[in-house]
């Protein structure tokens, strides 16, 4: 783990670097990419939010498996029996509505297939939390990354949603689509990462526009799409047979989030400084969630070679 920091900074300092870039060419470089309802992006997009919403189902298997395998007392047990059924009916919810929601396909009819689909993912996840728990090294050491991974990611998402309704940014599809209809050019305004859309209000009322329209910065799927990444950095502390695995994975899991940063700025869902954000956002999560690890009492029984 502690050889995974550099690692980790290696990658905090690519989109650091990206993001600074994006504040001087988010304009132009989108509408050199911009594909609208490109069927690959969409797809690609909607894929790209599953790394973040399995925490969702393998955290419900793993509490399924405490329960099974560690014993615990009764109330515990229907608290973890509750707690895993919330988490597979949220992760399917929410990841449901991505196919054919506003940032999927767009066609509200058949949201029960995305969800149905989204069920079905959310269980085999559920199955593969039941069967890390059952075979971790170190049980108390895996409860404390169960608790810390779950609350890292409820702290993404709260935090990327805060920042989307302080600055209200209008994607680049929304203004695309204003220009095409030749709509008032007052307000077909590019506004940088830095500047909050204050009349945002006035858009939706007058041109009946989504607020989803208005949630560009920072990028909620490239931040989701990064905890794959996560996920990969503390597999060897649940098994040491990982280890090998770890760093491999790790870079794969990079190439990933790339790819969901291009396909979500191909599709004008987002800018080169938002989906910077997004991971920035992760990875800066992860950094601290593996110094908290590493100084852990339980993690001595890692026998890493520094």
């Amino acid at each position: 783990m502690k050889k995974m920091r550099l690692h980790i900074i290696i990658l905090l300092s690519v989109f650091i670097i990206t993001f600074i870039i994006g504040t001087f060419i988010d304009y132009d470089l989108d509408a050199a990419l911009f594909s609208n309802k490109n069927t690959f992006g969409l797809v690609t997009s909607i894929l790209g939010m599953l790394p973040g919403y399995m925490m969702f189902g393998i955290f419900g298997g793993m509490f399924v498996g405490i329960v099974l395998h560690r014993k615990p007392s009764i109330l515990f047990s229907i608290i973890l029996f509750g707690g895993c059924i919330v988490f597979v009916l949220f992760g399917t919810y929410y990841w449901g509505k991505e196919f054919f929601g506003k940032n999927g396909f767009d066609v509200e009819d058949k949201m029960w297939i995305g969800y149905i689909v989204a069920f079905i993912t959310m269980a085999g996840f559920a199955y593969l939390g039941f069967r890390l728990e059952k075979n971790t090294d170190n049980p108390k050491l895996f409860l404390l990354i169960v608790i810390l991974c779950a609350a890292i990611f409820m702290s993404l998402i709260a935090g990327t949603t805060l920042i989307k309704h302080i600055f209200h940014r209008p994607r680049f599809r929304m203004l695309q689509g204003y220009i095409d209809l030749a709509i008032k050019p007052e307000y077909v305004k590019f506004y940088k990462w830095y500047e909050p859309c204050k009349d945002y209000k006035e858009w939706m009322e007058l041109y009946n526009v989504s607020k989803e329209d208005f949630k560009s910065f920072p990028s909620g799927h490239c931040a989701t799409a990064a905890v794959f990444i996560l996920v990969i950095n503390f597999l060897p502390l649940l098994n040491k047979k990982y280890k090998k695995l770890q760093l491999p994975l790790f870079y794969a899991g990079f190439a990933w989030l790339l790819l969901v940063c291009f396909v979500r700025m191909l599709v004008g869902a987002h800018f080169l400084s938002d989906v910077s954000m997004g991971s920035i956002i992760t990875l800066v999560m992860l950094l601290i969630a593996n110094e908290v690890i590493i100084r852990l009492p339980q993690f001595k029984y890692i026998n890493e070679e520094e």
